[in-house]
């Protein structure tokens, strides 16, 4: 059996404008879209990492403003304290009359503020010898008490050694040509934040006394309510905050102020011994020491958490450098010294613990610009994967309907084909026959014969047009048959006199579900297509065979024709598909034969193929099912 492919002509041009219209419609666009959207990826990380430094430095700026609304609130509320609190007990400002009325001062009744180690205070005229007052509040652990007061009195008293060689320097006359107070920055007049006050004598006199004896001080308390309309100067500085070294290498951030008390005008050597030290006038020095872990980590790394974006690290100066591991960093170092004004004359012992450590890496900017532009070829790969099943779609389509034009274009032709023969058959019979041309009975006889065949061709035609209708739209109920029987009566009726059919069949063969009529219609189809292709003879006759095979009857058929092509084995069983081109063809038919096999075996539940057979040819192969025992 020889069969080409007829029905692909004008499908190469089809199939080359839908691409090209595809291309133009949804490629290209999507194509230049696409990168109009990597380029803009692109940009936005370049802009990026531009504008990445200046991130920075803003949430560097930020940080360190947190820092110093938390340290200006704590030197805020300290000033605001009265320089009488500086003791173990006071007198309030409001008390009159003879009662002593000395109440336990904040500093040693009420817990320390937050960032407070300890408050302290002494006498500037008493020199580098002064004795230290420390006040460590009601709330320090009592098994660490004294070793930390211990710790910060030898700090504070080297404090008071530290300024009172500032002071022997400002006022030593050899160093006359030299500007120290604008080298040392130690005028009183810069920490000046307030005018003069004027407070009632009796007040500072008892807030001032260095007198234990609290009987001295009672005896003596009606002199000073005699002078109670008596008022002395007081004026307080700002505080002074420095970072210092002690002895024992211990880095300190101390706070100092002072407060200046006049002596009273026209009372000199008037006042009882107890009272004495407010006779001649005096300048205390008080101040407290600030926690270095609340100001240089505690306080920088709360703020850091809420006021710096997450792509933005901070890190202390210990900790490993931010991006060690990859990428570029830019890193912004704050000084927390030089932001908040604390004097470093004597450095801290770790020279870059007060340092802010601001930066973030270009690395998690590219990580994120990856993301997207994997995003976006990832949307990418799916649209151009829906673009081309669209398109594979698309040409399926336009292939099966330049396929289904070819059928009909094939079927118009085989039928315009078939029908022509025996139509001018018939009409050249009849005119011949109306005309008298047959003079003798048996001639008349001869053309009654030809009529009679070419009418039989065409009603097998038009009956093949119709099972295929009646197939398609109606299916038929197999019964149990006898399919070695059956083969063998349709070979029988279509050898006519010919020996090109050679049967062979097994002895026990089951009975199988079949119509009867469906398998003659098979089989006389698959032997006609063999008769037309491969020119049997008795030499190379057809062979038919029936075979018992995985419980039901096998029917084969098989040729010594030129076998069918493995590309068209899929659309050999198609309708009015046939092979070469219509107009040339010299087989006769339609291109229904195999179709109407297939639908048959279909409707029956059997099962037509198509094999190589051997040696060359083909087999057509039916499989039938097997019939239940009743």
């Amino acid at each position: 059996m020889a069969l080409g492919d007829g029905s692909g002509r004008g499908v190469g041009g089809g199939l080359w404008y839908a691409t090209l219209l595809f291309i133009l419609l949804l490629v290209l666009p999507s194509t230049y879209l696409g990168y109009g959207q990597w380029r803009s990826i692109q940009s936005e990380r370049d802009e990026a990492i531009e504008d990445l430094p200046g991130e920075v430095a803003d949430s560097a700026d930020r940080l360190v403003l947190a820092i110093r609304e938390h340290f200006e609130g704590l030197i805020q509320r300290e000033s605001a304290r009265p320089f009488w609190h500086y003791r173990e007990d006071y007198r309030p400002i409001s008390s009159r009359g003879s009662d002593l009325a000395l109440i336990p001062s904040p500093l040693v009744s009420s817990p320390l503020s937050e960032g407070v180690q300890a408050h302290f205070s002494y006498t500037r005229e008493e020199g580098r010898e002064a004795m230290v007052h420390l006040f460590l509040g009601s709330d320090q652990d009592p098994s660490i008490r004294d070793a930390l007061e211990e710790d910060l009195l030898r700090s504070a008293e080297e404090l008071v050694e530290l300024e009172w060689k500032e002071e022997m320097l400002l006022a030593t006359a050899q160093f006359e040509d030299i500007d120290w107070t604008k080298t040392l920055d130690r005028s009183v007049e810069n920490f000046l934040t307030t005018s003069p006050v004027r407070i009632p004598l009796p007040h500072a006199a008892v807030n001032l006394s260095k007198e234990t004896d609290i009987d001295c001080l009672r005896e003596n308390l009606p002199v000073l309510d005699d002078l109670q309309d008596h008022e002395v100067n007081s004026l307080v500085t700002s505080f002074r905050v420095r970072a210092m070294v002690d002895s024992s290498q211990t880095d300190r951030i101390v706070a100092t102020r002072r407060v200046f008390i006049d002596s009273p005008e026209g009372l000199t050597g008037a006042l009882p011994d107890c009272f004495e030290e407010i006779s001649y006038g005096t300048t205390l020095v008080q101040g407290f020491f600030l926690d270095p872990s609340w100001l240089l980590t505690d306080i920088p790394k709360r703020m850091a958490a809420t006021t710096i974006p997450t792509k933005i690290k901070y890190r202390l100066p210990g900790q490993a450098p931010i991006g060690a591991d990859s990428g570029r960093v830019i890193e912004i170092t704050r000084s927390i010294f030089d932001e908040l004004n604390i004097e470093t004359e004597s450095s801290p012992s770790s020279s870059n613990e007060d340092q802010l450590l601001i930066g973030a890496k270009t690395s998690r900017i590219e990580r994120i610009y990856r993301s997207r532009t994997k995003q976006l070829f990832g949307t990418i790969v799916i649209l151009t994967a829906a673009l081309g099943t669209g398109l594979l779609l698309l040409l399926r389509s336009v292939r099966a309907s330049l396929r289904e034009a070819a059928r009909t274009r094939n079927f118009v032709a085989a039928v315009s084909h078939e029908l022509r023969t025996p139509v001018a058959a018939l009409r050249l019979y009849g005119e011949m026959l109306s005309e008298g041309w047959a003079k003798d009975e048996a001639k008349r006889n001869e053309y009654h014969q030809r009529i009679v065949r070419e009418s039989e061709r065409l009603e097998l035609l038009v009956d093949r047009v119709m099972q295929k209708t009646r197939l398609e739209t109606s299916g038929v109920e197999p019964i149990p048959t006898d399919i070695k029987s059956l083969v063998k009566q349709i070979v029988e009726s279509m050898q006519d006199g010919r020996d090109d059919i050679l049967i062979e069949a097994e002895t026990d063969i089951p009975l199988s579900l079949a119509d009867p009529e469906g398998v003659r219609s098979i089989l006389e189809n698959l032997i006609d297509n063999a008769r037309k292709y491969a020119k049997s003879s008795g030499d190379d006759p057809i062979e038919v065979s029936v075979r018992a095979a995985e419980g039901g009857a096998v029917l084969e058929v098989a040729d010594r024709g030129p076998g069918v092509p493995q590309a068209e084995r899929g659309r050999l069983f198609d309708a009015f598909y046939r092979s070469g081109d219509e107009e040339r063809r010299s087989a006769k038919g339609i291109g229904l034969g195999l179709h109407l096999a297939a639908l048959h075996a279909n409707a029956m539940g059997a099962e037509l193929n198509v094999l190589d057979r051997p040696g060359g040819g083909a087999i057509f192969n039916v499989r039938f099912r097997r019939a239940r025992a009743l």
